[in-house]
């Protein structure tokens, strides 16, 4: 057993590197307690960079989750593939979503999850206090009180929770966002930001393109892609739109920071001349590969999905719908009368729709047209087994009414791409000595 410890002892960097990189990053964790120079190794910028370049193929756990109130050792997801190669992950990732501990040392028993981002959430206790971590790290952060009262206006209190990441997708930091939404229609919102980089709150004073019905909007908390958060309105007169707030915009012009994207108008009809909205229509808007995607049934048996794309050119549309693909679900099996629900977050090709015939979750290949019923525990030709399907039914039937009035949002809750710790703020100087 010595010899054994010597012989990898004595290992140059580069070799121990190219047997550590075909570790899972679980495991790697791990290794990181060995010794320093293990540590220093698995944390290096080159390491980091052969790893994600050798496992970019390899499945990765993903999850879709509610966002009630959670008490501990509960189920956190309505749907979960687990049995990531990448991570190491033998279990879903709902079952690693632990509450964090309070500053006494107790254990918190109640939380709402109110955003997620690259493998980030964002959660509020139940004593109104905010945590941003990765819970298979299990780590938490507690953010500092704002000057606004959570417990005060926590019915008209909207969250967000957007990263700033690299090239390969490693998170660097993040900015925690509450908007008060008393004033219904308003305009001109004020943004409360918490950024990781500094520990500290500021105001921020945003002009939108056009008013947000919050307190008609079923559509509580946005989804975040590429440091810019989207929150959803729905309308009775026309599809509804997005509207699109980018935190980490640099530009002094504060229209460059909000902007109104409108979902294609592909449900109106014309009755004695009148245009009208099929607000009934089943839609859906998720994320995969990156991009936000909207899947709409433009009628009972034709399903479009739309990309939603970066606009380098137009200042006045900085994002705008691509037509991804489209499908005629009269020749695929269970299709018809299916609800979207959400995306493969990796793969646009692969739509998960809720079979009201068959009273299951459905997948659909949009390059292939090939079907698939799933079950629970069964595993499939990605790597994964999937889980939660009881709770994802009785989710799906308690709400189905509101499917076909209202957009279903499905944001996905996916592994992050790298073990670091989760962004803290730099600790404060000390008052009397500056250090």
């Amino acid at each position: 057993m010595e010899a054994n410890k010597n012989i990898i002892d004595n290992l140059p960097d580069m070799m121990l590197a190219e047997i550590l990189v075909k570790i899972p990053l679980k495991s790697n964790t791990i290794v990181k307690l060995v010794c320093k120079r293990w540590k220093s190794l698995v944390e290096s910028t080159i390491f980091r960079n052969h790893f994600l370049s050798l496992h970019q193929k390899k499945s990765c756990s993903w999850s879709v989750l509610h966002k009630h109130h959670i008490r501990v050792n509960t189920t956190h997801e309505l749907i979960g593939f687990y049995g990531c190669e990448k991570w190491g992950l033998p279990r879903s990732l709902g079952s690693y979503i632990s509450s964090p501990f309070s500053d006494a040392g107790i254990e918190i028993v109640s939380f709402i999850i109110k955003a997620i981002s690259n493998g980030l959430l964002l959660i509020l206790t139940q004593d109104y206090m905010i945590y941003v971590g990765n819970p298979v790290l299990r780590e938490w952060v507690k953010i500092r009180p704002c000057t606004l009262s959570l417990k005060s206006y926590f019915q008209t209190i909207k969250f967000g929770l957007a990263t700033r990441v690299d090239e390969n997708g490693v998170v660097l930091g993040y900015k925690v966002v509450l908007v008060n939404t008393r004033f219904e229609n308003a305009t001109n919102l004020t943004l409360q930001i918490y950024s990781s980089e500094t520990g500290e709150w500021t105001c921020e004073n945003v002009c939108c393109p056009c008013p947000i019905p919050w307190d008609s909007s079923p559509y509580p908390e946005p989804i975040s892609v590429n440091g810019v958060l989207h929150w959803f309105g729905h309308g009775t007169i026309n599809a509804g739109g997005i509207i699109a707030i980018d935190l980490y915009n640099t530009s002094p012009l504060r229209e460059n920071h909000c902007w109104f994207i409108p979902f294609p108008n592909e449900n109106l009809f014309v009755v004695d001349g009148k245009k009208s909205y099929k607000i009934w229509c089943r839609r859906a808007c998720t994320t995969s590969e990156g991009f936000i995607m909207y899947i709409n049934m433009v009628s009972e048996s034709k399903m479009k999905v739309w990309r939603l794309n970066k606009n380098y050119y137009e200042i006045e549309s900085r994002e705008y719908w691509q037509l991804s693909s489209e499908i005629d679900l009269a020749h695929v099996d269970y299709g018809i009368g299916s609800i979207p629900i959400v995306m493969h977050p990796f793969d646009r090709n692969v739509v998960y729709l809720w079979s009201v015939e068959k009273s299951c979750l459905v997948s659909i290949n949009m390059r292939d047209q090939n079907s698939m019923l799933h079950k629970e525990s069964e595993n499939y030709s990605d790597g994964c087994t999937i889980s939660s399907l009881e709770k994802c039914k009785s989710y799906m039937e308690l709400r189905m009414d509101c499917f076909y009035k209202y957009l279903l949002i499905s944001p996905q809750f996916s592994s992050s791409v790298w073990m670091d710790s989760v962004p803290r703020p730099p600790i404060p100087l000390c008052v009397c000595c500056g250090r």
